[in-house]
């Protein structure tokens, strides 16, 4: 059974109805960073808010792996761009098989991001260019979780992690066509790379916000991205 868990967010609104969950709560603040400590369902759970982006994500991370007790699991959470090429509508659960930067790389003549010709992480089981690996064994195992006890739409894709948003959907078709993602985000490769380092089992769920490529704000749902991602989470920290 896994002791500890830490979830981490970009910011504190994505993850505010899984802190309702919590109790024995200390909350700790140190250099933008917002830490929460307390029980999930009798677990230890650390709630981590990064920032958004990658480089607030490894930087948090990092600080936070040098401070404190390692958890046996990090599960990164929050809203994401659904790819709808991938049948991903708002509010649905995605669960990260991998964790692709795409601005890793070398562009080519078709304005995509090819992996560079040298890896850029080496250890004794990867040599990675671009795409960071996630725990397949407890992502299967959080999907099953979510499909058995809740309602949601639920699936296994590939993730991509990006510097900025997608605005708009001929771009959004390229980078489908590129990598056959599910979802996008900007924190996502950041801490499966901390936890790459650090030798910890890493499962991103979230929930899209919205199409990616779409900019009408009047078409996101970040509230229900937000209620569902933290919901999907419950239920994986209950039974995991």
């Amino acid at each position: 059974m896994i002791k500890k868990i830490l979830v981490v967010s970009a910011i504190l609104d994505e993850i505010k109805p899984l802190c309702k969950e919590m109790k024995e709560i200390k909350h700790l603040k140190k250099n933008g960073i917002f830490l929460k400590k307390g029980r999930i369902h009798e677990k230890k759970v650390d709630i981590l808010v990064t920032g958004p982006g990658i480089l607030n994500s490894v930087y948090a991370l990092t600080l936070y792996m040098e401070n404190n007790e390692k958890p046996g699991l990090v599960i990164q959470t929050g809203c994401a761009g659904g790819f709808s090429q991938a049948m991903v509508f708002n509010g649905d659960i995605g669960i990260a098989f991998s964790e692709t930067y795409i601005h890793l790389g070398v562009e080519n003549k078709e304005n995509n991001i090819i992996p560079l010709p040298l890896p850029f992480f080496i250890s004794s089981e990867y040599s990675i260019s671009n795409i960071f690996p996630t725990d397949n064994s407890l992502s299967r195992k959080s999907y099953q979780i979510i499909k058995k006890y809740t309602d949601l739409n639920a699936a296994i894709y590939p993730f991509l992690t990006v510097s900025e948003i997608t605005a708009s959907f001929a771009r959004t078709q390229i980078l489908y066509d590129t990598y056959h993602a599910g979802m996008e985000n900007m924190e996502g490769a950041g801490s499966a790379y901390i936890c790459l380092l650090y030798q910890l089992p890493f499962v991103e769920i979230r929930a899209a916000s919205n199409t990616a490529g779409e900019r009408d704000k009047n078409n996101w749902e970040l509230e229900k991205s937000f209620s569902n991602s933290c919901k999907a989470v419950n239920q994986v920290i209950w039974r995991l």
